[in-house]
């Protein structure tokens, strides 16, 4: 990932985009891209404004940035969707390169994964969060197996890695909904089996590996798992 002073005028201008997607935006952020943009070397009369308007309204910064994007002829036609993975990949670059606070990237990134209903390209940093929360009153994760209170900051940084390398392989979605089997050591999918016991419920069903019928299985957005998947398809 690219650090900020090297992206092109128009990255910039989509990560901004993007960000102004999601809850956490500030027009100040308007006002930065300004200044970003000319110390690259570009310039008009919108540029200057915006660069200057430290203390004005939201509207105002609004009317100049968009002033700015026409005078400087950047293309800004992307989707919503589009816009807020560029600025996903924006937070989890800057987070892997030690430029942001991991736990404030992190923070981004679950609002980002709230803010999109919880879209599969996010859900694991939500289920980060949520399993964190289970580790603080619980002692316990339902996920994240390899998680816990001491490690949870490198646990993040590596979810963010992952993130941006499953950017750079194509991977089927039929694959990314796959298990990964440690007994096997195959990325499988699951079937139900039903179990007994001699005590209520005296009868169960329960998940196991569709090739061996192990229970040892890592979940779809286990790290684990989605290492496996990357190495196949890299």
């Amino acid at each position: 990932m690219k650090k900020t002073n090297s992206m092109t005028k128009e990255e910039l201008t989509h990560v901004i985009l993007g960000k102004q997607l999601i809850c956490d935006f500030d027009s100040k952020d308007f006002v930065d891209w300004a200044v970003t943009i000319m110390q690259q070397g570009y310039e008009s009369d919108s540029l200057f404004i915006l660069a200057g308007l430290d203390y004005e309204r939201t509207e105002v910064r609004e009317k100049y940035f968009y002033d700015s994007i026409r005078d400087l002829k950047i293309d800004i036609n992307k989707t919503n969707q589009e816009l807020i993975e560029i600025y996903a990949k924006s937070v989890a670059g800057k987070a892997v390169n030690n430029e942001i606070d991991i736990e404030d990237a992190f923070r981004k990134m679950c609002t980002i994964a709230c803010e999109t209903d919880y879209d599969r390209r996010y859900i694991g940093f939500y289920i980060i969060e949520e399993d964190l929360e289970c580790l603080e009153y619980a002692n316990r994760t339902f996920f994240t197996t390899d998680l816990t209170l001491d490690n949870y900051k490198e646990y993040i940084k590596n979810e963010f890695q992952i993130f941006l390398e499953m950017f750079e392989v194509t991977i089927p979605d039929s694959e990314k909904v796959k298990y990964y089997c440690t007994d096997c050591e195959s990325l499988i999918r699951i079937k139900a089996e039903v179990r007994y016991q001699l005590k209520q419920p005296f009868k169960y069903e329960i998940n196991v590996c569709e090739n061996c019928g192990s229970e040892n299985l890592k979940y779809t957005e286990n790290q684990i798992t989605k290492r496996k998947l990357i190495e196949k398809y890299r």
